[in-house]
């Protein structure tokens, strides 16, 4: 999992929000999520150890 925050805010106050995840498969498969709470199937996949690598984009 990597975190990305360009604009170096504080993550802790509640104007940094999760802005969008990116999940990359193991198949090489990507899928962006513009919502900070995954649907049931991306979370079965993670749960499954469908997804190799997730990027987490942080904002205002």
């Amino acid at each position: 999992m990597t975190y990305f925050n360009t604009d170096r805010k504080d993550t802790y106050t509640p104007e940094c929000i999760l802005t969008q995840y990116v999940l990359h498969y193991a198949s090489g498969e990507k899928k962006t999520i513009s919502q900070a709470v995954l649907d049931q199937k991306e979370a079965q996949d993670v749960r499954e150890r469908l997804i190799c690598r997730i990027e987490v984009y942080l904002g205002t």
